[in-house]
């Protein structure tokens, strides 16, 4: 898989970075890139550009990462934009941060205020298909996507919640997280609160349909939010009674 990536011989040391496991034990280091890449030249400079957007952020979806590039006025070809990323980032296979590519050394499953970055999935139910927008070119921006104002043109999509353009999303995945690990299906997030963060999701993209069949799956969506914020408030309260069991038995030993 990295063979593809490689375009330098000292790039043939670099440790795998693509498709990672999610139980992997250690991430990648990071690559001292700056110790073989001219300075003054365009790959210096491009390279660079990239990581000062890990930088800004740890956690990227591809696309986004490469339409920031393109708004900041750094133009790579698709060959070119691979290397960058081989060079300063890794990506797991699976999990909640699963292809999204992730700055090296940054480990997200030992960071709880990673949760923020974690992916969410949405998909097209069968009864809406027919309404999806048909694009000639086969493709949109990300950042029109993650605004949520137009329905997705392919029935299964994953974003980023970070970057996700809704009131109730930004302000629940900032809540503190109570979950004591990272766990390969939710991440920092109770089961109950992945279920509530997909159905707001939903709503917003079924919001847009006009037709009865997006009406009737509307009421249920909401139907289904209010059942799982009931269920969150129950599964947070729990975790904080465990908690404040487990330190009142540190104190008293």
């Amino acid at each position: 898989m990295q063979r593809g990536v490689v375009r330098h011989r000292w790039e043939m040391d670099i440790e795998p970075t693509l498709a990672l496991p999610f139980n992997i034990q250690a991430v990648p280091k990071k690559v001292n890139w700056e110790d073989h890449i001219p300075r003054n030249s365009s790959e210096w400079d491009s390279q660079m550009a990239v990581c000062k957007l890990f930088d800004e952020r740890p956690v990227w979806p591809r696309q986004s990462l490469y339409e920031r590039l393109i708004d900041d006025g750094v133009h790579v070809s698709t060959s070119q934009f691979k290397s960058l990323l081989f060079k300063a980032g890794y990506y797991f296979s699976t999990g909640p941060f699963g292809k999204f590519w992730i700055k090296k050394e940054y480990d997200p499953r030992k960071d709880p205020e990673s949760r923020i970055y974690q992916r969410i999935d949405f998909r097209m139910p069968p009864e809406l298909r027919n309404l999806q927008t048909k694009r000639h070119n086969g493709s949109e921006k990300w950042s029109e996507m993650c605004k949520l104002e137009r329905m997705p043109s392919k029935s299964f999509i994953f974003l980023q919640l970070f970057e996700l353009k809704d009131d109730f999303i930004q302000a629940e995945i900032r809540k503190p997280s109570h979950q004591s690990t990272c766990s390969h299906s939710t991440g920092w997030f109770s089961k109950p609160m992945i279920k509530s963060l997909r159905l707001q999701l939903c709503i917003r993209f079924l919001s847009l349909c006009p037709n009865e069949d997006a009406k009737t799956l509307l009421r249920s969506s909401h139907q289904l939010l209010e059942r799982s914020k009931k269920q969150e408030a129950i599964c947070r309260s729990e975790q904080l009674k465990e908690r404040k069991d487990v330190d009142e038995g540190l104190v008293s030993s």
